[in-house]
């Protein structure tokens, strides 16, 4: 969650959160968004393959922190967000990871990674790294503001966004593979 309650009422933001995705005949990938770890387990439980990308972390800066603030406080509408965000026990850096979300057939796997030159938001990862069904790494593709992806397939991301209105509307996107 990007707010959760701690001790005394103390709020503890922009906290890592495990994500996992299912795969056919029962397997799973599954990170705890601290490091960027991925494991893919089977449909029996057993460890198969781990993705990593060491140093990926962003750092969490003060204005990053404040951009967080005020999207929240306008997202809530109130000074009493706001209020309990000033006081708020924030992490070093931001989530190694933010979401995940396997391709299938196709097998590619996309993980939702924090970004520091995009506005933190807090529906959705605002880019993603996507992997081949081997663990070959295919790049990092950004997501457009206010998209919540829904389904992910090899050729389109389709999803739900919303305009400065805050009107929704289904979107899809065409993925370009570089050469």
């Amino acid at each position: 969650a990007a707010v959760s309650g701690g001790p005394g009422g103390t709020a503890h933001v922009l906290q890592p959160t495990a994500s996992w995705s299912p795969l056919p005949g029962g397997g799973v990938w599954l990170t705890d968004g601290a490091t960027y770890e991925v494991r893919r387990y089977d449909g029996e439980g057993a460890l198969r393959s781990i993705l990593r990308r060491p140093g990926s972390r962003v750092a969490l800066t003060e204005g990053l922190k404040t951009a967080f603030r005020e999207s929240l406080g306008a997202a809530a509408d109130g000074p009493t967000m706001l209020a309990l965000l000033e006081k708020a026990v924030y992490p070093d850096s931001l989530p190694a990871t933010t979401g995940l979300w396997a391709v299938e057939p196709e097998g590619l796997l996309w993980v939702g990674v924090s970004d520091a030159g995009l506005p933190l938001r807090l529906e959705a990862p605002n880019t993603w790294d996507v992997f081949a069904p081997d663990g070959a790494y295919l790049g990092r593709l950004p997501i457009p503001k206010g998209l919540r992806p829904t389904r992910i397939t090899s050729g389109y991301v389709y999803g739900v966004w919303l305009d400065e209105l805050e009107v929704t509307h289904a979107r899809r996107y065409r993925i370009v593979r570089g050469e």
